[in-house]
């Protein structure tokens, strides 16, 4: 992993590593970069091995070099531009280890992202099948691989586990920082690109009823944002609030979460909002979020990606009444780790 401060990936990694059977796997987290990361909730008996890096590319010899020292059985890599350079390093690897990524969002979508997109589509059809197997969380992220010469046979649709326990006991935590007496919306993400807060920022300056939106996430959209709020002229309905260690006490007392990404994976935020009984308003953009969300059961799915589409679902949602006990209820069942992660120890 690139690091383990907060984010969807890294929540996964811990939850993951936490939970496998230590009498069955011998455990080393390797950290491109441990600086900020939450090592303090690894268990005592995971291996940290901190590479002290600044990016991934600069860190390839010394993965090299802990791979020969350590001789693992599996290399288990996760987030796509990591997965992308383990799968180049394959020839250099030694032979008897295997190879196992998970995929954490659509390709097809996140490589036009790059500065130099040609490239990292070439980079990803001729390297990226170079990898044993691959975890996809979702049917879309599937047949999405094998548009970058992935061979079918070798990728396992799992779903993201989710430590259901954790989130309800943090979720009980006082929350005051919404308003009374209006819509409460809530947005988990980092400030970038693709998670379209531009759109969403948009969308409510042409919604009708009163609202309270909480932002929950950095990155360097930050300030571009904050200025677009206030061009808007809904800043004073807005707050940005940046990463916060228990975004799940905001779930349980938001009315909905919005999503408003271009693409995505199987967004972790989904359904730790719905462990939270939380539905969710949803653009139904390239991903596995039409396959978690189910229109007017547990969310509603917005089939135009545009601040008009956007702005009359959140309309809607007003006068919409969400079971939130049988939410919860469908991802305890779903989403639980007691049921996704010995899926994993299988492919292990």
């Amino acid at each position: 992993m690139p690091s383990l401060r907060l984010g969807g990936s890294e929540n996964f990694i811990i939850t993951l590593v936490s939970s496998l059977d230590k009498s069955k796997f011998d455990i080393s987290v390797l950290l491109v970069n441990a600086k900020d990361s939450r090592v303090n909730e690894l268990p005592h008996h995971i291996e940290l091995i901190d590479l002290r890096s600044p990016r991934v590319r600069y860190s390839i010899f010394k993965i090299l070099s802990c791979v020969y020292r350590k001789k693992p059985d599996i290399l288990f890599s996760t987030v796509s531009h990591l997965n992308l350079y383990v799968s180049m390093m394959k020839y250099f690897l030694p032979k008897d280890v295997r190879i196992i990524a998970r995929e954490t969002n659509t390709i097809s979508s996140r490589y036009l992202d790059q500065p130099y997109p040609f490239l990292f589509k070439l980079l990803y059809k001729i390297f990226y099948n170079n990898i044993d197997c691959f975890v996809a969380q979702s049917r879309h992220m599937a047949n999405d691989l094998e548009k970058f010469n992935v061979a079918g046979s070798k990728v396992k649709i799992i779903l993201n586990p989710v430590d259901v326990e954790k989130i309800k006991t943090l979720s009980m935590e006082p929350c005051i920082d919404y308003e009374g007496g209006c819509l409460r919306l809530l947005s988990v993400g980092s400030l970038v690109h693709q998670k379209g807060h531009d759109i969403l920022l948009k969308a409510l300056a042409e919604v009708t009823i009163d609202f309270h939106l909480i932002v929950l996430g950095e990155g360097h959209l930050r300030s571009e944002l904050i200025m677009l709020s206030e061009e808007l002229g809904i800043n004073d309905r807005v707050e940005f609030l940046g990463q916060v260690e228990n975004p799940y006490r905001y779930m349980q007392n938001a009315d909905y979460l919005i999503l408003s990404s271009r693409y995505e994976g199987l967004p972790n935020v989904v359904l730790e909002s719905h462990v939270c009984g939380l539905p969710v308003i949803s653009f139904n953009s390239p991903g596995g979020v039409s396959e978690i969300i189910t229109h007017n059961e547990n969310g509603f799915l917005v089939g135009d990606l545009s601040p008009s589409s956007l702005a009359l679902a959140i309309d809607r949602a007003n006068l919409h009444d969400f079971c939130r006990k049988n939410i919860s209820i469908k991802a305890n069942d779903c989403f639980a780790v007691e049921k996704i992660i010995p899926i994993y120890e299988n492919i292990f």
